[in-house]
């Protein structure tokens, strides 16, 4: 996970421990962390090893690490992209390996970058196109029921202010992708943003928003209400 540390003003990306008997946190250990905010970090399985490829802030190419689980620690492999891939994703479930993720200035928008592997890494070479702000993905691509899904983040009103689950279909050779489902947060403490939707051995796990200080939380709150 994205773990923000605040005396530092930066973030780096930290291994969680939790107790599945009541999903209570019980530690946090540091597997990654450099001097450029590290967040979003995805995770790849292969042939019996952990990868994590996070997004790198003000950064001008995408790197994946394998995971060391005996060490806890993540060691730097290779270059993912020399593009800067924003919140990218890995999956192999279209019978290749593809990469999956917006770009700057418009990672927040309507359009969806493909990439494909290369000598150099990845490379984009196709777009999906979508009428609304819903292109930034919001996690793993995962399958269910002979069906494959892609967890993508509402940014219509906001930076992942929730998330759309979509149905992706090959249709005249192209990759098409429907709405099916929305999620938003229906915590009132936890109701300013809900951007990550992953699953792994049946639990899923999800990334809610709020503000610690109180008074902070009622401005944002009638704020929110007022445009949103």
């Amino acid at each position: 996970m994205e773990e923000w540390m605040r005396k530092k003003n930066n973030s780096r990306i930290a291994k969680l421990t939790i107790n599945l008997d009541d999903f209570s946190l019980e530690s946090t250990t540091p597997v990654l962390e450099m001097e450029k905010v590290l967040s979003f970090p995805a995770i790849c399985r292969e042939k019996g090893k952990v990868y994590v490829y996070p997004e790198m802030a003000e950064n001008c190419s995408s790197r994946i690490y394998e995971y060391n689980i005996e060490k806890s620690l993540c060691i730097a492999s290779k270059t993912l992209s020399n593009r800067r891939v924003i919140d990218g994703v890995l999956t192999d479930l279209f019978g290749k390996t593809l990469l999956f993720g917006t770009e700057t200035p418009e990672c927040n928008g309507k359009s969806l970058n493909v990439y494909k592997e290369s000598t150099d890494g990845f490379e984009r070479y196709d777009q999906i196109h979508f009428s609304e702000n819903i292109a930034r993905m919001a996690g793993n691509f995962f399958s269910y029921q002979g069906n494959i899904y892609r967890p993508a983040q509402d940014c219509n009103k906001t930076y992942g202010n929730g998330v759309v689950i979509q149905k992706c279909d090959m249709q005249d050779g192209k990759l098409k992708m429907n709405n099916v489902l929305r999620l938003y947060s229906t915590d009132e403490k936890y109701r300013f943003g809900f951007h990550t939707f992953n699953m792994y051995n049946d639990v899923i796990i999800g990334d809610a928003l709020y503000f610690k200080h109180p008074w902070i939380r009622k401005v944002a709150k009638s704020v929110y209400d007022y445009f949103c």
